[in-house]
């Protein structure tokens, strides 16, 4: 069995790698759809939502960053 990427752009399926068969050569598969690309690219964005959590206002946070970069 071998397994290949791929995107569906609403018409037609295109590998994202070479598929390393012979020309000509038939074969039964098996078409699986999984997340959409928008729905992955938000979930993969989500990772970073509410990781930091810090009660002091903008400004006190770049003033912060500021004389540490002068360190």
């Amino acid at each position: 069995m071998l397994s290949i990427n791929g995107i569906y752009d609403g018409e037609k399926i295109i590998p994202t790698a070479p598929i390393p068969l012979e020309p000509g050569s038939h074969f039964k598969v098996i078409i699986t759809f999984l997340e959409s690309i928008e729905a992955e690219e938000e979930k993969g964005l989500s990772r970073f939502c509410g990781i930091w959590e810090d009660d002091r206002d903008a400004e006190d946070i770049i003033d912060d960053i500021c004389s540490a970069s002068q360190r």
